[in-house]
């Protein structure tokens, strides 16, 4: 996106989730460096959120440390981790200097919001009796499932647009409601994961990213 917009990319940091082990990391950077860019670093998930933090939230933690329970909700995952922040204080330093320090992370790949719009296309062959579709036209159908579930965020209501289901364009609507009702095992999921990380951890703030 940013080479679309003729802006000039120098180099490339990659976020990986910090169960990535060292041969993971390195073939990611592989595929970097194939692509023609200028590799800088792989940085895991937690290190990301928390440099971020650290520069938006810093009025926080900067008068007391406070620990931060972050749910990141994927694609294809659901993590979630507890950091703590805090200042580290001399006298040659005005203000401090951030710190970071890991508590917890926890990793699931059982639900993330592609296989929510998975669940809400086989309710969409359900509800509009779409039988026997080929590979290309479930495709099709989960690419408008997407658009629909992103515009049900803000509204009650969406519709899309399926190209060629079954010989024909399809008009798609579907409701908040319909969408709420199968979104319960994502939600739970979710719940069950944040759990995990907070075990026994006392944490004063929920970051939702993702």
């Amino acid at each position: 996106d940013c080479i679309a917009h003729e802006n000039v990319v120098n180099s490339i940091s990659v976020i990986v989730p910090a169960t990535f082990t060292i041969p993971q990391r390195r073939e990611v950077e592989t595929i970097v460096r194939g692509a023609g860019f200028k590799f800088l670093r792989a940085i895991d998930d937690t290190e990301a959120a928390s440099n971020i933090y650290s520069l938006e939230k810093f009025n926080k933690f900067s008068q007391q440390a406070k620990t931060v329970l972050f749910v990141d909700v994927g694609a294809t995952s659901i993590k979630s981790y507890c950091i703590r922040f805090e200042l580290e204080k001399d006298e040659t330093q005005k203000y401090g200097i951030p710190q970071a320090t890991r508590l917890s992370y926890v990793y699931s790949s059982e639900q993330g919001g592609a296989y929510l719009t998975k669940e809400l296309v086989l309710f969409i062959i359900s509800k509009y009796n779409l039988t026997n579709l080929n590979d290309a036209e479930y495709q099709r159908l989960f690419m408008a499932a997407e658009k629909i579930k992103i515009k049900l965020t803000l509204l009650k209501s969406a519709t899309g647009y399926a190209d060629n289901i079954l010989g024909e364009d399809r008009e798609i609507t579907i409701s908040r409601d319909e969408l709420d009702a199968i979104s319960d095992s994502l939600i739970q999921k979710t719940i069950e994961t944040a759990k995990k990380a907070s075990e026994d951890i006392e944490f004063d703030d929920i970051e939702v990213i993702g």
